[in-house]
């Protein structure tokens, strides 16, 4: 069984990477390794919203846009943008229209999960430097920034405090 496409392609289980709700729309969003992102409506109707499942970098608008692999999304619920976790290294943003455009190309290693702060700072999960990175969405003048030397976390250094903290049996 897989997730029916308005095109009748369908996206086995193993391939689907990520999942998102998103507040403003009440859609869930996915992801995965089909190259597009899925829009699926509270009535249970599926979309291509972005991505034409072929594999590429194009910034384009909606389906016109190509990916690698797709592992994570999140929404800013302050705007409806959108961030995808693009495995070939880059984070992709879509407004709510559907434009899609790399925002970070530089600094990643296979991202491989998303997260938004109360801040609005954006959290990425980058499985090739093993390590969770931040980027503000917007500096004052409205570009974003990312530095990978000092915005980062070892995920060791996470995984050990939390372990600390749990108790044992």
């Amino acid at each position: 069984a897989g997730l029916p496409t308005p095109e009748g392609y369908a996206a086995p289980v193993d391939k689907l990477y990520g999942i998102y709700y998103d507040a403003r729309s009440g859609d869930l969003l996915t992801c995965g390794d089909f190259r597009r992102v899925t829009r699926v409506a509270p009535d249970g109707r599926v979309s291509a919203w972005l991505g034409s499942g072929a594999a590429g970098t194009n910034d384009a608008i909606g389906t016109a846009a190509t990916f690698a692999s797709l592992w994570a999304t999140v929404v800013d619920q302050t705007n409806g943008d959108c961030y995808i976790a693009d495995y070939n290294s880059m984070v992709r943003k879509a407004t709510a229209g559907g434009s899609v455009t790399t925002w970070i190309s530089a600094g990643l290693n296979l991202p491989t999960g998303l997260a938004m702060d109360g801040r609005r700072n954006l959290w990425v999960c980058d499985h090739g430097s093993k390590m969770l990175k931040s980027a503000p969405l917007a500096s004052a003048a409205g570009i974003a920034t990312f530095d990978a030397s000092t915005a980062s976390i070892k995920a060791s250094e996470k995984i050990q405090r939390g372990s600390a903290a749990r108790r044992q049996p």
